[in-house]
């Protein structure tokens, strides 16, 4: 039995798949909280380091810090129910 699949394109400019009666939806890169979160924390991370070099953290900042960081990316993962295209 042949399974038919479609593409499809949401509102959005995301693609989708259809596989059976199943429809997955992708969304844009830009959409994506996930990424969003870890590009900020990219950005912050650079333009402190390039504002103060001399400021130094110590294992247990950057200990809490990591793990923030860690707990956010989680929450964002268990809530992320769409893929992201490009």
């Amino acid at each position: 039995m042949a399974h038919r699949h479609s593409l499809e394109l949401d509102p959005f400019g995301g693609r989708g798949i259809q596989i059976g009666g199943i429809k997955m939806l992708e969304k844009r890169w830009f959409q994506s909280k996930t990424l969003w979160t870890n590009l900020f924390t990219v950005v912050a991370g650079g333009l402190t380091f390039l504002m103060s070099p001399d400021a130094k953290l110590d294992a247990q900042q950057v200990g809490v810090l990591g793990t923030i960081l860690g707990v956010v990316n989680i929450l964002l993962r268990l809530v992320t129910s769409q893929g992201i295209s490009k």
